[in-house]
């Protein structure tokens, strides 16, 4: 019984080593190692730092394009409200202008009348002053 225990642990420790000696090789197939030289790694630190200060510079450039878009469409909004204002008192002015068009028309209107009724004046009191001097003639040569 005593050799059959043994084959049994030889056979037992030989399956175990060959367990082991498997189980290693495909832990290690899933994670590859390398290996790199001094020289690399400083080169993959200074590209690496050189990453990290232009992240940064990107980082503060669009900070600083955020901030001018809200300003220039703060600055849009206002000129907005500002032509909207201008729309505004343009049309304010125009209607102003149509009202002030129609007012010097019935002016010039009125003025033209005037001018008629003037000049009809103006002929009947030549006519009178004509019959008048026709008149006086008349009688002047009567005497």
């Amino acid at each position: 019984m005593c050799k059959s225990l043994t084959i049994k642990s030889i056979l037992l420790s030989c399956l175990l080593g060959c367990f082991l000696w498997v189980v290693p090789g495909t832990c290690s197939a899933a994670e590859a190692t390398y290996q790199i030289t001094e020289s690399e790694l400083v080169q993959l630190q200074t590209n690496l730092t050189k990453l990290e200060k232009n992240y940064k510079i990107l980082l503060q450039d669009s900070t600083t394009s955020s901030k001018q878009l809200i300003e220039a469409l703060n600055e849009l909004s206002e000129a907005k409200q500002s032509l909207e204002k201008c729309k505004s008192e343009l049309t304010t002015t125009q209607q102003s202008l149509v009202k002030a068009q129609a007012s010097l028309q019935t002016a010039n209107e009125l003025f033209q009348q005037y001018a008629k009724e003037e000049k009809a004046k103006q002929n009947k009191l030549e006519w009178q002053r004509n019959l008048a001097i026709i008149a006086a003639m008349y009688f002047a040569s009567r005497k």
